[in-house]
C-alpha cells in the first residue's frame, strides 16, 4: 500500500515491537515524539521516471489514499490505476516534523504549499546509505533503493461474512 523515507521511516525502525503489542498504533506516536529529540533532517533525492532528482525531507509512496489507516496523504492515489503517487515533504526539521503531524491529523497533508504530490511508475531514491526504507510499517529495504509498479497483478478473493458471525470470516461447509 505505501513506502516511506526520511522521519517516517525512521519512525517505523525505532518502534519497540513490545510496545506495540501492548497499545497498538499508540506506539507509533510513542516513538514519533522520541525520534523528534534525535533524527537528524537530511534530504532525500527522488528522481521519478527517469527525470532529473529533485529532494524532499521525508517522503511518503502511496498505492492508496489512506496513510496509517485513517489519514489522507495522497488523495489521487487509486488501487486500480497502474501508478504510484509519492508525497514529498520539502520541509525538514523539528517544527516541520510537528506541523506535518498536526496536518495530516487534519487531512490538511495535501493542501500544504510544502508538499508536492508526484505521480509516477519508478522511482530511484537517494539519501544517506543505510537509511531505512518502509512499507506498510516494517522495514523493508535501506538506500539507496528503488521502487517500480509491478507489472503483473496480483487477485485477491475475500470471502464475504457469513450471516451472524461477527468476526467476518465465512464458514466452511461442515464447520461449525
Amino acid at each position: 500500500m505505501m513506502a516511506g523515507v526520511g522521519y517516517d521511516a525512521h519512525v517505523v525502525a525505532g518502534v519497540s515491537r513490545a510496545l506495540k503489542r501492548r497499545v497498538g498504533k499508540l506506539a507509533y506516536v510513542v516513538e514519533m515524539l522520541r525520534q523528534l529529540g534525535h533524527f537528524h533532517f537530511r534530504p532525500y533525492r527522488l528522481a521519478f521516471d527517469g527525470a532529473a532528482p529533485v529532494e524532499a525531507a521525508s517522503a511518503i509512496l502511496a498505492n492508496g489514499r489512506r496513510y496509517g489507516g485513517a489519514f489522507v496523504c495522497a488523495p489521487q492515489a487509486d488501487l486500480g490505476l497502474e501508478r504510484l503517487d509519492a508525497c514529498l515533504f520539502g520541509r525538514g526539521g523539528r517544527l516541520a516534523a510537528v506541523g506535518y503531524g498536526f496536518a495530516l491529523g487534519l487531512d490538511l497533508i495535501p493542501r500544504l504549499s510544502s508538499v508536492v504530490l508526484q505521480p509516477f511508475r519508478e522511482v530511484m531514491i537517494d539519501g544517506p546509505a543505510g537509511d531505512p526504507v518502509q512499507g506498510d510499517g516494517d522495514i523493508i529495504a535501506t538506500l539507496p533503493a528503488r521502487l517500480t509498479v509491478a507489472e503483473a497483478r496480483l487477485a485477491v478473493v475475500v470471502a464475504a461474512p457469513a450471516i451472524g458471525d461477527s468476526a467476518g470470516a465465512a464458514m466452511l461447509p461442515g464447520q461449525g
